[in-house]
This record gives structure tokens, C-alpha cells and sequence, in this order.
């Protein structure tokens, strides 16, 4: 059943040009006050519908829910020999049996 969901995501990149004197990394001297190195800027264009997409998937909940609905855990089985590996179970004795 499908679940409606809203994403809210803010990101904040920073860009550098690409220090060509460097091999194609980015520039050195520039400085940032962020945790994290500046995305390098190839070209002179940026594409944001890749930038757009990366965060709107990021932002996704991976485990949606109704609003609503409540978590309840399989109760455990009535009869402890019919789980789903009790046939299985069953073949191996009658081959174990049939092998002595």
C-alpha cells in the first residue's frame, strides 16, 4: 500500500576550480570553514539535477510507515516443531534411519 512521505533536506556545498599546476586536484591555498574538502568544479558548469538527486536520495527513510501504524512482532508459533525448516529436519532423520 503506498505511503505518502514529504523530504525537507538543506545541503551546503562549496566548489573549488581544479588547481591545473596540481595534476588536476584542487586548488591548495583556498580555505574553507568546513569540515569537509570543496566539491573540485570541472568545466564551468555545475550540475545541479545530480547534486538535487544525491540529496533527495539521501533524505529518503529507507523504512516508511503509515502514520499511525504500530510496529507488532510476529507472535511466536503455537506447535515448536512445525517451523520451517521441520521437513527438512524430518528427511535427514528418516535418511540418517535409513543409513544404519
Amino acid at each position: 500500500e503506498p505511503v505518502e512521505a514529504s523530504i525537507h533536506e538543506a545541503f551546503d556545498l562549496v566548489f573549488s576550480p581544479q588547481d591545473p599546476a596540481a595534476g588536476g586536484g584542487v586548488a591548495a591555498e583556498v580555505a574553507f570553514d568546513t569540515d569537509e574538502p570543496p566539491e573540485p568544479l570541472a568545466g564551468a558548469t555545475i550540475d545541479l539535477g545530480a547534486i538535487a538527486a544525491e540529496f533527495f536520495l539521501l533524505g529518503i527513510d529507507p523504512y516508511p510507515r503509515k502514520a499511525g501504524a504500530v510496529f507488532e512482532a510476529p507472535s511466536p508459533p503455537e506447535d515448536p516443531s512445525s517451523h520451517p525448516f521441520a521437513a527438512l529436519a524430518a528427511l535427514k532423520k528418516g535418511k540418517s534411519d535409513g543409513d544404519t
